[in-house]
C-alpha cells in the first residue's frame, strides 16, 4: 500500500485527517474552555464584570444556579430570535467560558462571600444572593 495523503481540503491547514460535521462545535467548546484557563489562571480578566449584571438579573433576590442559568439562556435564545445582540450578561458568561448550570455553580462557589453570599441547599440547589 502507499502513503496516505492528507484531505486535500486540509494539506493548507496541516491537518491530516478531514474535517468532522461537529468540528464546529469541538471548536466552540475549546474556545470556552481556553477562555475559562485563562481566567482562573489569571491571564485575562472578563471584559464585562458579571457580578452586577447577575444582581440587576435578580434584583439582589436569592436564586440558584440553575434559576441563573435559565435566565440568561432565556435572554441568549430571545437575541439570537431577532438578530439582536446578546445582552452583557449573556457575553460575560461566555468570556467566563460558563458552559452549563455546573460550571457557573462552580464559579459562584469560587466567589468570596463578600461578593456573593451563600446559603442553605435546597432540593432545587444552593441558594446565592449577590451581596
Amino acid at each position: 500500500m502507499g502513503k496516505k495523503r492528507a484531505h486535500p481540503q486540509n494539506e493548507a491547514s496541516g491537518n491530516a485527517f478531514p474535517l468532522g460535521l461537529h468540528d464546529a462545535d469541538i471548536i466552540r467548546r475549546l474556545a470556552r474552555i481556553e477562555a475559562m484557563l485563562a481566567v482562573l489562571i489569571g491571564q485575562d480578566a472578563p471584559a464585562i464584570d458579571p457580578v452586577p449584571l447577575i444582581a440587576d438579573l435578580t434584583d439582589s433576590d436569592w436564586f440558584t444556579a440553575g434559576e441563573l442559568w435559565q435566565s440568561v439562556d432565556a435572554l441568549r435564545k430571545a437575541a439570537e430570535a431577532i438578530g439582536e445582540p446578546v445582552p452583557d450578561v449573556v457575553q460575560a458568561f461566555s468570556d467566563l467560558g460558563l458552559s452549563s448550570v455546573k460550571s457557573l455553580g462552580k464559579w459562584l462557589s469560587a466567589r468570596p462571600a463578600e461578593i456573593i453570599e451563600r446559603t442553605e441547599r435546597t432540593r432545587a440547589g444552593i441558594l446565592w444572593r449577590i451581596a
